[in-house]
């Protein structure tokens, strides 16, 4: 090969190279922004699944799942939950126990630590929603009969606090106790933001000025 040609050729090799970094740098963003889609449409689709048991399960007990309703769930079932830990995990263990047969509808991606569910619940304190396998948050102590505004499941929530991953694109899947859902973000801080750009959680917020915030996370694998 003369020289002429061998710069030829590595011009040719340095422009394939130049293009093939483009193409990857591209396509990496978009196949990331598809992935949070992803993730944000399952999450938002398993909590629209879990309202209807949830009506339900308030219908039978008169609550969401709280400690109070664990007896009631006990004895209505003869299934034995386990230790009471008090996590979001703990409570969905209730519903589970009332009826639900998958555990796919508790599953949100998780930056903490989430894997796939399962599906196995025996023995059922060791094995239903095992850490990892629910990806949602709980707002506690709630019941159909309040104002419709307070928020039932959200996700991705940080483990211990009250703000949000932005992990979803900026989005945060919140579903309201009339199952109905809002197009909620997430600010830099991590606050979550309602489409009026008033924050869910503000004490000042009219819904919470009588009741405290309590939110149950989900468990993760240590």
């Amino acid at each position: 090969m003369t020289p002429a040609k061998r710069r030829i050729k590595r011009v040719e090799v340095v422009v394939f190279c130049l293009v093939l970094a483009i193409v990857v740098m591209v396509s990496v963003p978009l196949i990331t922004g598809q992935q949070k889609s992803a993730n944000y449409t399952e999450a938002l689709s398993n909590t629209r699944s879990l309202s209807c048991a949830f009506l339900e399960f308030d219908q039978e007990f008169g609550s969401f799942p709280t400690k109070e309703t664990r007896s009631l769930v006990m004895d209505a079932t003869g299934t034995d939950p386990g230790p009471p830990t008090g996590s979001a995990n703990d409570c969905f263990r209730q519903l589970i126990a009332y009826g639900i047969q998958s555990e796919d509808i508790f599953f949100a991606t998780h930056p903490e630590g989430s894997s796939k569910p399962d599906n196995l619940t025996q023995p059922f304190a060791t094995e239903a929603l095992k850490p990892g396998e629910a990806g949602l948050s709980y707002v506690y102590g709630l019941n159909t009969s309040l104002d419709p505004e307070y928020p039932l499941l959200i996700a991705p929530m940080r483990t211990g606090s009250h703000l949000a991953h932005r992990t979803y694109g900026g989005k945060v899947v919140v579903r309201f106790i009339d199952s109905s859902t809002l197009p909620c973000t997430v600010n830099r801080h991590g606050e979550i933001l309602l489409p009026d750009g008033t924050l869910l959680f503000d004490p000042a917020r009219p819904i919470w000025q009588n009741r405290p915030i309590d939110i149950r996370h989900p468990e993760f694998p240590n």
